[in-house]
């Protein structure tokens, strides 16, 4: 086993214990599996949100890497592409079902315009992961996800510590109104409002986009001598935070972000004060697993929160991947063959 690979375990192993020993990830309701357990071959079924962006391609790859891994299980497989429309989902979920999979996996597009159509395919007795985003709907099978609340915090006291508890604060956020991005950012002012010195100077939204952020922070530096620290909810988002401030002649504070590789390479080379908290981009592999164990008859939480995994200066080395391009998401646990037919290097 490679060292970054036993140093993720380790980090997955250490996050999982302490779940257990605070009793959360099984203090929720359990999954009925009476309604489906079964003998396999299983065919499963698994909606990609959204390619267009590396982190959905890496989710997409990470899914069917786990299918690869069950031929003893699993006879089909059937995959759509909802190019993140609500809309093409809804109807992507209709077609799949038709299939009678035993297992569907997804990403909702909306909190609430696919809960027609996922409480449909529960109702059918079709074992439903929601997987990385939940829906207006207690009517799934089970529900796996980073909590992002809880990623906006962590982040946040890593900054405040680190800054001693007082200075200007700049944030840069995702889209506006989508989950993820808003609870990380709620969970980031949870802490900062703890800390009387601590001033949010300006709180952008750069729907997760380098170029976006590069031209929020450039407008900001005239106004804003003093910056002490930043948080954001995506490397991409740092980058260009990092670009704009090192043109300007600035120094760069002590920045948060998540496992985008280009923003682990800038951590190395410049000797940033950072730290890096992950979304894994192998929650589908972890979704199409809670499937397979519900239909084996394992004993399944309904709802499984896992902790946001956290970079350090300590363990970058094991992360960062200077032979390829910037945009990788390096918490992935694809095979190293996968990883380098997606990213052909630099």
């Amino acid at each position: 086993m490679s060292e970054r690979k036993r140093v993720g375990l380790l980090l997955l192993m250490a996050g999982l214990i302490a779940v257990l020993m605070s009793g959360g990830l099984f203090a929720a309701e359990m999954v009925d599996l009476n309604k489906y357990k079964k003998s396999p071959p299983y065919k499963v079924a698994f909606d990609i949100y959204y390619k267009g962006n590396t982190w959905g391609v890496q989710l997409f790859e990470e899914f069917k890497a786990e299918v690869a891994r069950h031929p003893d299980l699993i006879s089909h497989a059937f995959y759509t592409d909802s190019e993140g429309n609500a809309a093409k989902q809804i109807s992507n979920i209709e077609d799949l079902m038709v299939r009678d999979p035993d297992v569907l996996v997804l990403t909702p597009c909306s909190f609430t315009a696919l809960v027609p159509v996922i409480e449909k395919a529960y109702d059918m007795g079709i074992a439903v992961i929601l997987c990385a985003a939940g829906a207006d709907t207690e009517q799934y099978t089970s529900f796996v996800n980073v909590d992002d609340f809880e990623y906006g915090v962590t982040g946040g006291k890593w900054l405040v510590e680190t800054i001693g508890y007082k200075g200007n604060v700049v944030g840069l956020s995702g889209i506006a109104g989508v989950s993820t991005a808003e609870d990380r950012w709620r969970g980031a002012m949870s802490v900062f409002e703890k800390y009387p010195g601590i001033k949010v100077v300006a709180h952008e939204y750069c729907d997760w986009t380098y170029v976006k952020a590069k031209m929020a922070v450039e407008s900001l530096i005239p106004a804003h001598p003093q910056i002490d620290g930043i948080w954001t909810g995506a490397g991409m988002m740092a980058r260009g935070a990092i670009e704009a401030l090192l043109a300007a002649g600035r120094s760069v504070p002590p920045i948060t972000a998540d496992d985008d590789n280009g923003y682990l390479k800038m951590w190395k080379k410049f000797d940033l004060t950072a730290v890096c908290l992950t979304k894994p981009t192998w929650l589908s592999q972890k979704g199409l697993q809670i499937g397979l164990d519900i239909l084996q008859g394992k004993p399944t939480p309904k709802v499984n929160i896992l902790p946001a995994y956290t970079i350090t200066k300590e363990t970058l080395d094991d992360f960062v991947r200077p032979d390829l391009p910037d945009t990788m998401f390096v918490n992935t646990h694809l095979p190293e063959e996968v990883i380098k037919r997606l990213f052909p290097g630099e």
